[in-house]
């Protein structure tokens, strides 16, 4: 714009000059010469005229061009910082929903490692119990087998009484019988063998002494079957109890399990999201 301007006054000041050399020619010379002058002049005028149009359709040409691309970019300007607006609403969008994920995340993993070490506990309890029941149920079927071989051999019409007293002896040391028990097979076997043998009726009150013993016996033996027969009960009970927990835990572990997994993907796509999108607002930005 600049250069031609400066050619156009260029031009002028070389027309004047060149009027004012043909005036002073044609003074000299005669009209001839100066005619074809001024016809050169008026080329040169038109030529100028012809460039001054030009020029101006140029300017306004490119003024046009100056004000579309202003407000093209204007525009571009405004729809750019409209899309990073857009584009941060979506990051912060990201990082929420990845934040509330980890928080989710977090807490799974609390109800995971609580379910796993209450199935621990259980497992530990479990196995107490049932070394604590095996102790218990094997006493309790030694001493009653101790006191059913006793009761075989008193329940004869003619027992063997050293073999009765040898079972009675057993009996009397077993753990669970009671003291008042352990005290009355004491005196039975205190028994003196040579008084029964010399002494008329000390044989058959030893018989009716053993009588009483085998009702003793039998009631004693019938209490720790019973007792017995509880405790089989309640450790099936027991046992029943510990697989349903079990099962529960597992499956507890289970849906948590699937449950975080799920989560941990969503929170790895938002924060992968979250990153094309802050790529993509810096990309907008620079």
């Amino acid at each position: 714009g600049l250069s031609q301007v400066h050619l156009y006054m260029k031009m002028r000041l070389s027309l004047l000059l060149t009027v004012s050399l043909a005036s002073a020619y044609s003074l000299g010379n005669g009209a001839s010469p100066v005619q074809k002058v001024i016809s050169m002049l008026q080329d040169m005028r038109a030529k100028g005229v012809q460039m001054k149009q030009e020029e101006q359709v140029s300017f306004a040409a490119y003024k046009q061009f100056c004000e579309d691309t202003s407000a093209e970019k204007k525009s571009n300007i405004e729809d750019a910082n409209g899309q990073i607006e857009t584009l941060q609403a979506d990051i912060q969008k990201a990082e929420s929903d990845a934040a509330m994920l980890a928080k989710d995340i977090a807490e799974l993993d609390d109800e995971i490692a609580t379910a796993q070490h209450d199935k621990s506990e259980a497992i530990r309890i479990r196995e107490s119990e049932k070394g604590d029941f095996g102790k218990k149920h094997k006493d309790l079927s030694e001493t009653i087998d101790a006191l059913d071989r006793a009761l075989v051999v008193l329940k004869q019409q003619d027992f063997d009484r050293a073999q009765a007293e040898s079972l009675l002896q057993e009996v009397s040391v077993l753990a669970r019988v009671p003291t008042k028990q352990k005290n009355v097979l004491a005196a039975f076997l205190a028994t003196d063998d040579e008084v029964t043998s010399f002494q008329p009726g000390v044989a058959k009150g030893y018989e009716f002494q053993s009588g009483g013993i085998v009702e003793m016996l039998t009631d004693l033996k019938e209490k720790f079957e019973d007792e017995r027969r509880h405790l089989e009960k309640d450790e099936v009970g027991s046992e029943h109890a510990f697989e349903l927990m079990c099962m529960d835990l597992d499956q507890t572990v289970e849906r948590a399990t699937k449950a975080r997994t799920a989560k941990a993907s969503t929170k790895a796509a938002r924060r992968s999201e979250e990153r094309r999108v802050g790529k993509e607002c810096r990309s907008r930005w620079s």
